[in-house]
């Protein structure tokens, strides 16, 4: 799959499931405000900088239980974990 076409298969997705997705987050990290999730657009890479952040969670650790959850609700995602999620709201 060319990266522009899966770049919008994951924003189509990600822009349905974003609500399940975030609460998810949360679940997970139990302080990610709402406006804090919003404000990384889906981005992956946003949401564990954001979380290393807030928690001191190593890139690779986040990084790997955020990707769980994306791929929980069907995101395809590329080979190495590169998941790149922009949305336009």
């Amino acid at each position: 799959m060319e990266a522009a076409t899966m770049m919008d298969l994951q924003a189509i997705i990600i822009r349905g499931r974003w609500p399940e997705i975030k609460g998810e987050l949360q679940k997970v990290w139990d302080t990610l405000t709402d406006n804090e999730l919003e404000e990384t657009c889906g981005n992956i890479e946003d949401v564990q900088e954001l979380i290393n952040q807030k928690y001191g969670d190593t890139m690779e650790i986040c990084g790997r239980k955020v990707l769980e959850i994306f791929q929980r609700f069907d995101v395809p995602t590329q080979q190495g974990g590169n998941l790149w999620l922009q949305m336009k709201f």
